[in-house]
This record gives C-alpha cells, structure tokens and sequence, in this order.
C-alpha cells in the first residue's frame, strides 16, 4: 500500500486468487471510501458480476504478483514477483505515473522472484528472494 502526497485515498496491491477462477486478474486498487470492490463475488475474470463495484485503478495478467509499491516524485514503482505474465525466473521493477498510463520496466534481470522495494532520497532499494538488496537511481 502506497499514499500519493496529499492524498488520504492509498494505492493498495491486489492479488487475484485463483481458487474458483483460472487466471484472474491482479490489479491495483485506488481505494477510496465507501467504495466496494466486490470481493469476493466480483475477481474480473467476468466483467458481469462486477457490475456496479468500483473498478481497479490498473489491471495486470494473472500472477504478476505486485509485491512492493513506493512513489517517487511523480512515479509510482512496483515489483513483480516473477516478472511480467508470472513467467520467472526473477522479477522485475515496472513503473507508470501515479495518474495511471502505461507501464514501463526499470530493473529486469532478476534471477529469483522479487520481494521487496523500498525508497529514500530518490533511490530505490530492491529486495530479491535470494537475501540481496539492490540500490538504483530511477
């Protein structure tokens, strides 16, 4: 979970689970409230039984995994777990502006799924399942 500056309404990671659905997809929620986001009648797997819940902020394939959120300046940053379509090895770093658009991958190359990510003084911090922390300036 993330808070843009000056916003009270946070950016919050949603895992898709796969239990009475094939391949959902994962997303990422702008939750503001007194909205419903249907769980768990409504996963978008069909747009019908969603009607009338909030719709996610940005929707991603099934088992992207978004694991980590941080914003800096106007960016918000996400880890993949095991990178894009959940095809592994590693993860990867994407990011997009915190306004929505498209995504854009900023650290690739992971060989095992990443867990963490941080931020400070502009920097990002990148926890790999492996125990190494990488530091890189977006």
């Amino acid at each position: 979970m993330v808070f843009p500056k000056g916003s009270d309404s946070p950016l919050v990671s949603n895992l898709s689970q796969d239990k009475a659905a094939k391949n959902p997809p994962d997303f990422v929620l702008r939750v503001r409230q007194g909205q419903d986001y249907g769980f768990p009648q409504c996963n978008w797997t069909k747009h019908s039984k969603c009607k009338g819940f909030a719709k996610p902020f940005k929707f991603f394939p099934p088992h992207t995994d978004i694991m980590g959120m941080v914003i800096i300046g106007s960016r918000l940053y996400m880890t993949s777990f095991t990178g894009p379509h959940g095809k592994g090895p590693g993860g990867e770093v994407v990011s997009m502006p915190v306004t929505g658009g498209p995504l854009k991958p900023v650290v690739t190359g992971f060989v095992a799924p990443v867990v963490g990510l941080g931020a400070h003084a502009g920097t990002l911090y990148i926890g790999e399942l492996t125990g190494q922390v990488f530091s890189v300036k977006p």
